[in-house]
């Protein structure tokens, strides 16, 4: 909450300390504030998150991924010339390998969510003069529309790679 909030919840929270057991109450300064770039703002506010929301990656998830990229490069039927190269996003929070297809104005994202759980991501990428590449992405079975993405169904290794097999064709 913002420190004004905070301060006011603060009046409250000491009349009522046994409602709120374990909870914790916290403030930074308003972004739109030229303090928010002092110790109480940006900063702070990012290290809230990856203290009490953002869970990190597992490794042994982390691995999973990395050795199926590395799969990707090495495999035939990658085909760079009309793909791209396989860019990574490799984060604590997540680990993900994601390409364009350069005609069709498409990217798709790579992850593994949990145990030879795979799942991969297709959207369309924005502001482009290239031509649409919706109709192919609608051409792709099991895909769940989560806002401007697409998602597919949770798949183990062998199947991810057959489907992405039959998408790079």
């Amino acid at each position: 909450v913002s420190k004004y909030s905070h301060d006011k919840f603060m009046e409250f929270f000491e009349n009522e300390k046994n409602h709120f057991e374990n909870v914790i109450v916290e403030y930074v300064n308003h972004f739109s504030q030229a303090c928010w770039s002092d110790a109480n703002g940006q900063q702070k506010f990012e290290d809230l998150l990856w203290n009490h929301w953002i869970i990190p990656i597992d490794p042994a998830i982390k691995e999973q991924s990395h050795e199926l990229f590395y799969d990707f490069q090495v495999n035939p039927f990658w085909n760079e010339e009309i793909w791209g190269k396989i860019d990574w996003y490799d984060q604590k929070d997540a680990s993900c390998a994601f390409f364009d297809n350069k005609s069709k104005n498409i990217a798709i994202d790579i992850f593994c969510s949990e145990k030879d759980k795979y799942q991969f991501q297709v959207f369309e990428r924005k502001n482009s003069a290239k031509p649409t590449g919706i109709d192919w992405i609608q051409s792709i079975p099991n895909l769940t529309r989560k806002g401007s993405r697409l998602e597919s169904q949770l798949l183990s290794r062998q199947e991810i790679t057959e489907v992405l097999e039959n998408l790079m064709k």
